[in-house]
């Protein structure tokens, strides 16, 4: 899964999260790709994430990063 290229000059940086328990799968393992920190992604980078797949919640952006799984991928 590759990192938002154009982003990364912005000083947006990304993190994968540990596993936790996946949300949607029963007995599967899942991770996140974070971007961080919150308060440097502006309007225009927030969507752009957005179109890349990533979600909000909270102070937190992120997209699923799993390695075999593409089951919960957003359809937006």
């Amino acid at each position: 899964m590759s990192l938002p290229d154009e982003l990364s000059s912005h000083k947006i940086q990304f993190y994968v999260t540990t596993s936790y328990a996946c949300g949607y799968i029963e007995g599967l393992a899942s991770q996140s790709l974070v971007a961080t920190p919150h308060h440097l992604i502006s309007q225009h980078h927030y969507n752009d994430l957005i179109k890349k797949g990533f979600r909000r919640s909270g102070k937190f952006t992120y997209k699923p990063y799993c390695e075999l799984c593409n089951a919960c991928i957003p359809i937006r």
